[in-house]
């Protein structure tokens, strides 16, 4: 995953390096930023597909959600919260 990340970085960095110095030309039509950073990522899928990286994706889902859901069942607070404000009714 570490060699699809590096890929990607080095397409990004190439773009950017590229578009610095003006738009780029491809037959007379001046092609967006945006339209080479896409093609960019479309481009490094099927590297972070066979690098397995959705399975990592999920690992750190779930891993995340465990770690809140542990942290929100610890957490005590005795104070509730907006006590400070007094209620007030305001009639019409």
């Amino acid at each position: 995953m570490l060699l699809a990340l590096i890929a990607l970085g080095g397409l990004i960095y190439s773009i950017r390096q590229l578009t610095n110095k003006g738009p780029i030309l491809l037959g007379g039509h001046e092609i967006p930023p945006s339209l080479l950073y896409t093609s960019a990522i479309i481009i490094s899928i099927p590297l972070f597909y066979l690098a397995g990286a959705s399975d990592a994706m999920w690992w750190v889902l779930g891993a995340s959600f465990f770690v809140i859901f542990i942290h929100a069942l610890l957490y005590a607070n005795e104070e509730v919260p907006g006590a400070e404000f007094e209620a007030v009714t305001v009639s019409a």
